[in-house]
């Protein structure tokens, strides 16, 4: 099955490149940002956790963590959202609710 041209330049952005090699085309050229989205999926909050570990305990084989800091970002269709909104599209958000 041939590949169409929206499919090849997504390929090309996913690979690196900044255009479409053959019709020149900026991959976000072709998204059309008068449309919304809807987003559907599992809303995430990442933590990240940031220190050193200090040493090994001796009790147990467990590294003693000394934290330094933490950082908090948007995780699964949270992330996806964000990342839509970033490219100058309307993202709409939900998530399934379950009962």
């Amino acid at each position: 099955m041939a590949n169409t041209s929206h499919q090849v330049l997504v390929e090309n952005q996913l690979n690196g490149a900044d255009e479409d090699k053959h019709t020149g085309m900026n991959f976000l050229s072709v998204l059309d940002c008068s449309k919304r989205v809807l987003v559907v999926g599992d809303i995430v909050l990442d933590k990240y956790i940031y220190g050193t570990c200090t040493r090994i305990a001796q009790e147990f084989p467990m590294p003693i963590f000394s934290e330094s800091s933490e950082e908090f970002r948007l995780g699964g269709a949270a992330n996806v959202a964000n990342n839509l909104r970033a490219m100058g599209l309307v993202a709409d958000l939900t998530d399934r609710s379950r009962r």
